[in-house]
């Protein structure tokens, strides 16, 4: 059976002061790849006033060693991403390239989406990031990471993705994983996960006892 991971981070509080500040330093680790350096800062000046928003993906893209990585706020789960304007053409292009490099058989998942969210009773949403990471013997593992801050909660959409990814997705012998990072400051509590496990779960059951986990083996 599918596992979701479930992870807590501590972050500065110093680090998102900065953040809600304009100061976007924390991208520029050495660690985070390209793409997402340059998305979430395009992203970040496009909104009217700084905020929290994306210090989270940014925190953990920046805490998490990774060969390449995608910010994947997009509905790839449903169909290969493409631009509504020539600005953000270039970073869905990169996207879909990169999924169909990386996961040939997708459209076979697409296919199927309706019916699997007619199963689940919610339309599954892909989660934050997705990142390959090397691990100890050199396999490279693709991490489906969901990224909360304090006050977050994971929405019953955002798990039923996270299970589609972990039951179904056309891996093509790939190593997967799904996780839910949890951050908190140095004055805040991360929220538990136990719910949203059991949902997983069910999730999980549900597709398999319906044959969607075939998808997987594709």
């Amino acid at each position: 059976m599918p596992k979701l991971l479930t992870e807590s981070s501590q972050f500065r509080d110093s680090d998102l002061t900065a953040w809600r500040q304009g100061d976007y330093g924390l991208l520029a680790h050495r660690t985070v790849s390209l793409y997402i350096r340059h998305l979430l800062i395009e992203k970040c000046h496009r909104r009217k006033r700084p905020s929290r928003r994306f210090f989270g993906e940014a925190f953990v893209a920046a805490r998490t060693d990774h060969v390449d990585g995608w910010y994947g706020s997009f509905k790839w789960l449903r169909c290969f991403p493409s631009g509504a304007d020539d600005e953000d053409r270039w970073f869905h292009k990169k996207f879909k390239d990169a999924l169909g490099e990386h996961f040939p058989n997708l459209p076979h998942l697409h296919k199927e989406f309706d019916a699997l969210s007619r199963l689940l009773r919610v339309k599954p949403v892909p989660p934050d990031l997705w990142l390959i990471v090397r691990g100890r013997r050199g396999r490279l593992k693709h991490r489906f990471i969901e990224v909360k801050l304090p006050g977050d909660k994971l929405a019953p959409r955002q798990v039923a993705g996270l299970a589609v990814i972990a039951t179904c997705l056309p891996r093509d012998g790939k190593r997967v994983s799904t996780s839910v990072i949890s951050l908190h400051s140095e004055t805040t509590n991360s929220a538990p996960m136990t719910g949203d496990k059991v949902l997983f779960a069910k999730y999980c059951r549900d597709l398999r006892r319906a044959g969607f986990d075939r998808l997987a083996r594709r």
